[in-house]
């Protein structure tokens, strides 16, 4: 008598998750692109939990550099003349800028290489200097 009630409730019961599991397979196993899919969402869901990580330090960072910037008055002296641009009045900005002089061409490093003739040198003496 017993065997028949837990019979009749295991087997419902076995039947249901034997008849799940089967579609579970047949509906992931089956069709190649929908796994490809799944694994697709799966690489998409761990890049972005990995830019939420590297955002989550960047928002800190600038909340640190924020409640320094808050707090102390030689910080953000600093950052807003050097960051920001911002001068006192009466102040002048100088910037002086490198100019990267150019590689000498072939004609003209054979022309440096050669001293310039007695001759030349009135003439170019004659045009101005030019």
């Amino acid at each position: 008598m017993w065997r028949r009630m837990i019979w009749r409730l295991v087997m419902p019961v076995g039947i249901v998750a034997i008849v799940a599991g089967a579609l579970w397979m047949a509906f992931t196993f089956r069709d190649p692109a929908l796994l490809k899919k799944s694994q697709d969402l799966q690489a998409d869901l761990n890049s972005l939990l990995q830019k939420n990580e590297q955002l989550s330090r960047e928002i800190a960072a600038l909340e640190n550099e924020n409640q320094r910037l808050r707090e102390d008055p030689e910080a953000s002296l600093y950052y807003v003349r050097t960051e920001a641009g911002m001068l006192r009045p009466g102040e002048t900005l100088y910037q002086f800028v490198e100019v990267a002089e150019e590689a000498p061409r072939a004609e003209n490093r054979d022309a440096r290489a050669k001293p310039k003739s007695p001759e030349t040198r009135d003439d170019a003496a004659a045009d101005g200097g030019t």
